[in-house]
């Protein structure tokens, strides 16, 4: 069963905190890289490469800031939903901390079909929702 226009873009919106995390994720691991090089060669970058590290951490900065904004937004939504304990767990799994689905998996011992059923049936009850 597929899910309803609501409710596909409620999951598209609430994504986002997937989609930054995994940015954020790849930003963290070139900025580790750049801290990596001897403490000397960071002091005597060039004028050329000066604007690359400033514009990672400037990106660095961004993608937190777009993370902590969508994961504030997922948690609103969810806060006061008529949806099961396990339906609530599995959407902030996902869409506040930004899990995968294997790791959702792992962690509530179910199988990955029952958990997509029991998001789906989350999902079309938030969709559902009053915007407030």
């Amino acid at each position: 069963m597929g899910l309803s226009e609501k409710a596909q873009e409620l999951k598209t919106q609430m994504q986002a905190v997937v989609a930054d995390k995994r940015e954020l994720e790849a930003v963290e691991a070139e900025w580790r890289d750049l801290l990596d090089f001897e403490e000397e060669r960071l002091c005597g970058l060039t004028d050329g490469e000066l604007p690359i590290v400033t514009e990672l951490f400037d990106e660095r900065g961004r993608l937190r800031k777009a993370l902590a904004t969508h994961q504030l937004q997922n948690i609103v939504r969810l806060q006061h939903v008529a949806i099961t304990p396990l339906q609530r767990r599995v959407l902030r799994l996902r869409y506040v901390q930004g899990n995968t689905w294997k790791e959702i998996v792992g962690y509530l011992g179910k199988t990955k079909q029952y958990l997509l059923r029991e998001h789906n049936k989350a999902l079309e009850i938030l969709a559902k929702q009053p915007k407030k």
